[in-house]
């Protein structure tokens, strides 16, 4: 059988960035609504974000401060407040590809941070 290696694969272009909202693909200025919502499109139903991008929900349930005095204890001393911990938490996340929450997520305080 013939070997085939990566450089004998056509180039693929790499997607484009995702948008403000975590959707995929270039914004659709006339799928944008300014709300999340859903579309069918080719016979396939999608979430489209505020910018009218196909939108694939990637969240961790559960990302909250567990509210035992020794998880408290080692919150202030890694993150000094509950915001800090919420910024640093909120980029661990997007850096990981992540572009929402899941249930039983502490949102009122993950909200706010960048």
């Amino acid at each position: 059988m013939k070997v085939r290696t990566l450089a004998d694969l056509p180039p693929i272009a790499p997607d484009p960035a995702p948008g403000r909202y975590g959707g995929v693909g270039e914004a659709d200025a006339s799928r944008a609504t300014g709300f999340f919502r859903t579309l069918r499109i080719d016979g396939r139903w999608w979430l489209i974000d505020p910018e009218g991008r196909r939108f694939i929900h990637q969240g961790v349930a559960s990302v909250r401060a567990i509210p035992t005095r020794g998880a408290r204890e080692a919150m202030e001393r890694n993150f000094g407040t509950q915001e800090e911990w919420a910024r640093k938490t909120s980029g661990l996340l997007r850096r990981h590809g992540f572009n929402g929450l899941g249930g039983w997520s502490d949102e009122t305080v993950l909200r706010p941070a960048e």
